[in-house]
């Protein structure tokens, strides 16, 4: 009855404007806390996981389905990449554009695709590099070519937060190190996830769990494997995981079955696999997302200055909401 109550309620604060399904509660604490107060009503017990913090929401609309300290703040170390790779290809019209890798790429550790100074690459490779093998060179080289230096490419990548309604986010560097205390939080990320995940080429990318890269010439070749051992299983199509010492363990999941899909993000995980999953199963288990009609009242606004009825009838139109089973 509990479930019931919570779901006809939901249904008609939508029909009130509250949270129509173009209005989502990526960056509207509206109606972020709507869905919090609506998360309450419906989802007992929640599932158990070492992460500090996770957020479940509705790939399409944003709604918030299920979460724990979705605000709380630390470092979301390499799904900073997804920052990255969204500023180069908003900032290149051509992703086949070959660039010279800068020196400051070869010489970032830990993890590489093995790039050195010189080496003719396409922006197109150099983000494959970034996403799927989550090379650390490749986002240094990336943020170079792109802004200058790394300084201004930061600058871009705050910007299009504050743009994206990132209110928990700093960002110090392109990659995700824990240099200068950059900050995010899970319900920002899944933000970012949203929009990384409706680029067509970003979408692509980080659904891809190995590939071949060369340099401009064809002479060298890089071998990428992807980094998210959950590519592929229980409906995952995307998109990125994390790693550093202050930050723990991250990761951000696109999980799609059925008419159902949901962006998963969590921080501070001491088994982000082990967690991506038991959130994963969670989701499938106890959300699904129904379709329902909105009646729209219609008028003719020929009528106006005449004696006949401005009244010409109701639309209902057709939208999805993701409720509890």
């Amino acid at each position: 009855m509990k479930r019931f109550f919570a779901n006809t309620i939901t249904v008609c604060a939508l029909c009130l404007g509250i949270g129509l399904p173009w209005t989502t509660s990526f960056a509207n604490p509206v109606v972020e806390q709507w869905d919090s107060w609506l998360l309450g009503q419906t989802v007992t017990p929640k599932p158990q996981v070492s992460a500090q913090s996770y957020i479940i929401t509705d790939a399409h609309s944003g709604q918030i389905l299920l979460g724990q300290q979705i605000h709380l703040q630390r470092n979301c170390a390499s799904l900073t990449k997804l920052m990255t790779a969204l500023i180069v290809v908003e900032n290149h019209t051509n992703l086949d554009e070959v660039v010279s890798v800068p020196p400051e790429a070869p010489a970032v550790d830990p993890k590489k695709m093995g790039l050195r100074t010189g080496d003719h690459m396409t922006l197109r490779s150099l983000i494959k590099g970034a996403l799927i093998e989550s090379a650390n060179d490749a986002a240094m080289a990336l943020a170079i070519t792109t802004g200058g230096d790394k300084t201004t490419f930061v600058n871009l990548m705050n910007q299009k937060a504050k743009v994206l309604g990132m209110l928990d986010t700093h960002f110090t560097n392109p990659i995700g190190f824990d240099d200068d205390s950059p900050v995010s939080s899970a319900q920002d990320i899944a933000t970012l996830s949203f929009y990384v995940m409706r680029n067509p080429v970003l979408h692509d990318i980080v659904g891809t769990s190995s590939a071949q890269v060369t340099n401009a010439d064809g002479t060298y070749h890089f071998l990428l494997k992807t980094t998210n051992d959950l590519l592929g299983q229980n409906g995952t199509i995307g998109i990125k995981t994390g790693s550093t010492p202050e930050a723990g363990e991250t990761l951000a999941l696109d999980v799609r079955r059925d008419n159902l899909e949901v962006i998963i993000v969590l921080f501070g995980s001491l088994d982000r696999f082990a967690d991506g999953r038991t959130l994963t199963t969670y989701a499938l288990n106890h959300f699904v997302t129904k379709t329902f009609a909105l009646p729209v009242p219609q008028f003719n606004p020929a009528n106006l200055f005449s004696a006949k009825s401005l009244w010409a009838g109701l639309k209902w139109l057709p939208f999805s909401l993701t409720v509890a089973k």
